[in-house]
């Protein structure tokens, strides 16, 4: 069975670019699948493929979403132009597509994000089977719109199946439109054998890991507030570092903050790195302040590194987390207040930090393995090419 799955991204190797680089890896080694991979941007996929001795092109492409603009005319404008310049760059990419690969060898496309619809124009175009991985909540992460005019109805009619990586997710799309008797929900996996288990360790320090996007959707802000607003000996106590890239501008107020707050004995910002998890053994406590995840990736791997992990009760954390029992939720309505009292909590009752790290490594080693989730797209492959 041959693949041609479309990753997009940004090429940094985050969530959704790791979770498609696990699935491409596993049904590859079990010599289950062939792949054909194209991202828009040359990053660690691409390297990852490469070692593995899988084909990658680079085909650049536009995302088919935007922040809306104010005034009804001038976001009228701009959702035009937007959608013009959308479309001449798929238009590019599918030809760019047809010249690198035999579409007469491929079985299936496999698209890896919602907001990607060139996979769905090949499909449509041979008659290729087609797989969309949703993996973001509809808006309520990073508050951006569809750009085609009936987005939705245009993805039903241009897939065959859709794979949603949690119950909100789909709850959330078909609510919107989408077709539910071609939606199926598969969790993601992760490895946990290249994930080091943190041993348990009486510290002076708690040390504490964020990694994702610095972006205000992921929430790092609330992080430095809370942090900020904790007691002073209280606060003397932990140690930050935080993991990702950003826009230059959102980077430059994220570290002026640390300056003029004057936590930079505290928080070390640590830039991008494609092998995180690596290192989170490193750390007691993992943090995921977003205003929405889809899955929350980051928070399965830290928990699966056996750390605590404290999480805002929004979009799927509540459906991973057990408040008290493998982590701790704190409000986002009321989110720098209730951080701040949930680290001074943990930082007074460290103790708990290995007693719920264990049970979150045990939860992870339960429900989000790797064999699960590949055992289950295969299968989903063989349906929709039978």
């Amino acid at each position: 069975m041959h693949i041609l799955y479309i990753v997009g991204g940004s090429g940094k190797g985050y969530g959704s670019e790791r979770v498609a680089a696990e699935l491409i890896a596993e049904l590859t080694k079990q010599k289950l699948v062939s792949y054909t991979v194209i991202t828009s941007q040359r990053g660690c996929v691409n390297r990852w493929c490469t070692q593995l001795r899988i084909t990658n092109y680079v085909v650049p492409m536009k995302f088919y979403v935007y922040a809306k603009a104010k005034g009804r005319l001038t976001d009228t404008i701009k959702r035009a132009i937007r959608n013009m310049q959308a479309d001449y760059t798929a238009g590019r990419a599918v030809k760019k597509i047809e010249h690198c690969v035999n579409m007469n060898t491929v079985d299936a496309i496999h698209t890896n994000l919602s907001r990607d619809l060139v996979g769905g124009m090949l499909s449509r175009k041979y008659g290729i089977p087609h797989v969309w991985h949703i993996q973001e909540l509809y808006k309520s992460h990073y508050k951006l719109n569809l750009l085609k005019k009936n987005q939705i109805e245009w993805m039903n009619m241009h897939s065959s199946l859709f794979i949603c990586v949690s119950d909100l997710v789909a709850a959330e799309w078909i609510e919107q439109g989408m077709d539910d008797k071609k939606v199926a929900v598969i969790k993601n996996g992760i490895n946990s054998s290249f994930i080091r288990q943190r041993e348990d360790r009486n510290d002076e320090w708690i040390r504490i890991v964020m990694s994702g996007e610095i972006c205000e959707a992921k929430g790092q802000w609330i992080l430095l507030q809370a942090v900020r607003l904790m007691d002073k000996d209280l606060r003397n106590k932990v140690k930050i570092d935080l993991y990702g890239g950003g826009k230059p501008a959102y980077l430059k107020i994220i570290k002026r903050n640390i300056r003029d707050w004057s936590m930079n004995d505290i928080v070390d910002m640590k830039g991008y790195d494609p092998d995180v998890t690596s290192v989170l053994y490193k750390y007691d406590l993992g943090i995921n302040a977003s205003r929405g995840e889809a899955f929350g990736l980051s928070t399965i791997e830290c928990m699966c590194a056996g750390l605590c992990v404290l999480a805002s009760n929004t979009g799927s954390n509540p459906g991973i987390i057990t408040d008290n029992v493998d982590g701790f939720m704190f409000d986002y309505n009321n989110a720098v207040v209730d951080l701040k009292n949930k680290l001074e909590y943990i930082v007074t009752n460290k103790k708990l930090i290995s007693e719920l790290g264990r049970a979150a490594r045990r939860k992870v080693m339960q429900t989000y393995d790797i064999s699960t989730m590949t055992e289950q797209v295969y299968a989903k492959y063989a349906y929709i090419t039978k």
